[in-house]
């Protein structure tokens, strides 16, 4: 349900600002009620603060992955050659 909400909310956020987003518009394009956004989360600040979490979790696998493959031998431009091409 979360990775529901979740989308639900990254789509209105393509068309509007994050003030203009509400509870309420998150939850008809979840399509779900508002007691089951607030089941998962307290507010859209919640549910941003969660997302971006999850986001610099994630980030920070990839740059351990890639420091341990750069132990290996492997340059520092090749390091953030990785994260430029992934950028593009």
């Amino acid at each position: 349900m979360q990775k529901t909400i979740e989308e639900a909310y990254l789509d209105l956020l393509e068309k509007e600002s994050f003030r203009a987003v509400t509870v309420t518009q998150i939850a008809q394009a979840a399509l779900i009620n508002r007691q089951t956004f607030y089941h998962h989360y307290q507010d859209k600040y919640d549910l941003t603060d969660r997302m971006t979490a999850a986001v610099f979790i994630r980030v920070r696998e990839l740059i351990d992955v890639r420091l341990a493959q750069l132990k290996r031998g492997e340059s520092v431009d090749d390091f953030f050659s990785f994260f430029f091409a992934a950028t593009v």
